[in-house]
């Protein structure tokens, strides 16, 4: 009976902490946005607003494919190779030290289930036009996947990120914010006012 409520007792601390914790990051419910809403929510939390992009509808369905949950990152190298920066079971709290270590004359583990062309195809502007990526001058491209509804997880991972990347005096890094907010243009049936939103990206 005991080792009972103990479980119960946890099991009520858990999912309370990650109550505490959406509350404290300012995360919010979905709403549906448009270039005008992104660009000018990320001046208010001081994010560069130029190489923001999004995907098409056939990408956010198929976001699952490439990212487990946001916020969390995607990195290529010249070779349009992505990097293996940690294990699937590992949150994304590695990629701060990666991204500030990365270093072009360094061999990283990657991977051959993804090349940057799989997402690529994908992308498009905040208008949703098809996005077309020029990778040449850089040794790695980094995607930083976000979105407006996750509140304060937004400065404290997606902008710092960035801000390592620039900083980075290794290698040469090209950074694009991947929002994965919904947009109209996409045409996606997505009933906001309900709990079920599959297709949404969970919060790692």
């Amino acid at each position: 009976m005991k080792k009972f409520l103990l479980l119960i007792l946890i099991f009520i601390t858990i999912s309370s902490c990650k109550f505490l914790i959406t509350e404290l990051k300012g995360v919010k419910k979905p709403r549906i946005e448009n270039k005008k809403s992104i660009l000018k929510y990320l001046k208010k939390i001081d994010v560069d607003t130029n190489n923001v992009i999004s995907v098409n509808k056939d990408g956010f369905l198929n976001l699952k494919k490439f990212v487990k949950g946001i916020p969390e990152i995607l990195v290529f190298n010249h070779k349009n190779e992505m990097i293996l920066y940690k294990e699937d079971s590992e949150c994304n709290g590695k990629a701060f030290d990666f991204i500030k270590k990365l270093n072009k004359d360094k061999q990283y583990k990657t991977s051959d289930s993804i090349k940057i062309t799989d997402f690529i195809k994908y992308a498009t502007d905040l208008d949703g036009n098809q996005f077309n990526l020029d990778s040449n001058n850089y040794d790695y491209i980094v995607f930083i996947f976000w979105a407006k509804y996750i509140g304060n997880f937004n400065k404290d991972y997606m902008k710092k990120w960035e801000c390592e990347a620039y900083h980075n005096i290794n290698a040469k890094i090209k950074v694009f914010k991947v929002t994965t907010d919904l947009f109209r243009w996409r045409n996606i049936d997505v009933d906001l006012k309900t709990e079920k939103k599959e297709d949404l990206p969970k919060i790692k």
